[in-house]
């Protein structure tokens, strides 16, 4: 077995007057080696030994087996990052095979460290985890491919972390077939905690695709300032995209969405959930475990319900939600309600400030659209419902809420976004309200009368005179 650690120059280390290459090679050596291409480095241990601010540490392509690196105390600076890639066009494989890797243990870790890129590896075959990075910061996981491991795939505490373009798929087997019973089973991409029970900060989970998971697709926990954005999700267990415990996080442009029973949870008849949200313990202070959350240009089709609130055991008067923002989002094809939020009962702070507006939602395959407790504290404006306006009674407002065919341009769970884009003559075109979110799925600008759903159809090509007044416009 293969066992690296990492220990790298400290914090204070010399810039390098110029930033150089150093090189590890399966048929490198660490004691004759200088870390050129000629003369490689056996491992990362060495190569890091070697490496300053600005450096590229490259791995020569082969699979590497009975690994669990461990990147220690290693930094760059912002203007010269340390990246750890494979050579050009090479194919890098981290296999955990045989190496002794406990459950919450990883085969490549970065811990204590900052300003480091990671970048373009495939890690397969962990008895724990796959990638992660804790009591860091200014780290960038991206373009790895992470399959096959028992536990977490992606794993990130610290401050300003990313985790971007990588694909995470077959994680969470030790729940395989439901195999932990009613819970404490992982998720295939987390931000949690840190070591001292602060909160972790900055995070942003981008452009990952995440499928075929015996855990929950994506959870930020204990994790304040999170962004969530442009992630295919799709065939997990339980929960996609799972908030808990979580202050200002934004989940923008997700693709969403199940094709198979294959991951339903045995105590259920359906598919995971789109969106949820729930806390599974305290974090007193802020009046609600969860506020300040923005659910937007989502497309969610073919789950559970589309978008859920689970109201836990936790038993914290603060065990509730305020100031959540659903917009321009699509709900098609849910197997239970397309909103679907537990009732916060007597002895909990009552919910408030829910803005439902400029969403495309139908009912769900039981026939229920909405499904809501404390319908007190919700808003729905300029919504359409196309299977019929449900019953609003009771909430704060409701106006200019419509039912009418989107026409989508070829809607297919599991087939391309662009299958929802909005056809000429769409009812759903310029029928919004603006909101404080200006661009939709795609990234395009929204109009001043923008078009409800994922999709503006009329898209403006902003300059300061048009960008300015829409500002003013928007709602805050």
């Amino acid at each position: 077995m293969l066992y690296l650690v990492v220990v790298a120059k400290p914090a204070n280390a010399q810039l390098s007057e110029q930033a150089q290459d150093v090189f590890v090679a399966l048929n490198g050596n660490d004691a004759s080696g200088d870390g050129s291409i000629s003369k490689p480095y056996r491992t990362l241990k060495k190569a890091a030994n070697k490496a300053s601010p600005g450096d590229t540490i490259y791995v020569r392509g082969g699979t590497y087996t009975g690994v669990k690196d461990s990147v220690y105390n290693l930094h760059g600076t912002v203007s010269q990052p340390i990246t750890i890639r494979p050579y050009t066009n090479e194919t890098v494989i981290f296999d955990g095979t045989g190496a002794d890797i406990g459950r919450t243990e990883s085969i490549v870790l970065v811990i204590a460290s900052s300003y480091i890129i990671f970048d373009g590896f495939e890690v397969r075959n962990s008895s724990g985890r796959g990638i992660s990075t804790y009591e860091s910061h200014d780290i960038t996981i991206r373009n790895n491919n992470v399959h096959h491991v028992q536990s977490r795939g992606l794993s990130a505490a610290g401050d300003t972390i990313t985790l971007e373009n990588n694909e995470v798929w077959q994680a969470v087997l030790e729940n395989e077939k439901g195999a932990m019973g009613s819970g404490g089973w992982s998720a295939a991409v987390s931000a949690n905690g840190r070591a001292d029970s602060s909160w972790s900060t900055n995070i942003i989970i981008r452009n990952n695709h995440i499928h075929d998971c015996w855990g929950e697709g994506i959870i930020p926990v204990d994790s304040n300032g999170v962004l969530i954005q442009g992630n295919t999700v799709h065939d997990t267990y339980s929960v996609n995209i799972y908030l808990s415990t979580g202050y200002g996080v934004t989940v923008n442009g997700n693709y969403v969405y199940a094709t198979t029973n294959a991951y339903n949870r045995p105590d259920r008849d359906y598919p995971a959930h789109g969106i949820s949200l729930a806390s599974e313990r305290p974090s007193a202070g802020t009046g609600a475990y969860m506020n300040n959350v923005v659910i937007t240009n989502n497309l969610i089709v073919g789950t559970g319900a589309g978008i859920r609130y689970w109201q836990s055991s936790v038993s914290d008067p603060e065990n509730s939600y305020r100031d959540l923002k659903l917009y321009y989002n699509v709900i098609l094809g849910t197997h239970r309600a397309a909103i679907y939020f537990d009732e916060v009962g007597a002895g909990f702070n009552p919910p408030s400030g829910v803005m439902v507006k400029n969403n495309i939602i139908y009912a769900g395959n039981n026939g229920a659209t909405l499904d809501i407790g404390n319908s007190e504290a919700w808003t729905f404006t300029h919504n359409n419902w196309p299977d019929g306006i449900p019953g609003l009674t009771g909430v704060v407002a409701a106006s200019d809420n419509f039912t009418a065919p989107p026409k989508f341009v070829n809607p297919v769970i599991g087939g391309d976004a662009t299958g929802f884009t909005l056809q000429a003559g769409s009812s759903s075109i310029g029928a919004g309200t603006p909101v404080a979110i200006i661009t939709d799925y795609w990234g395009s600008y929204r109009g001043i009368s923008p078009t409800i759903g994922i999709h503006e159809y009329f898209p403006v090509v902003l300059d300061e005179k048009t960008y300015l007044p829409l500002l003013q416009k928007n709602d805050r």
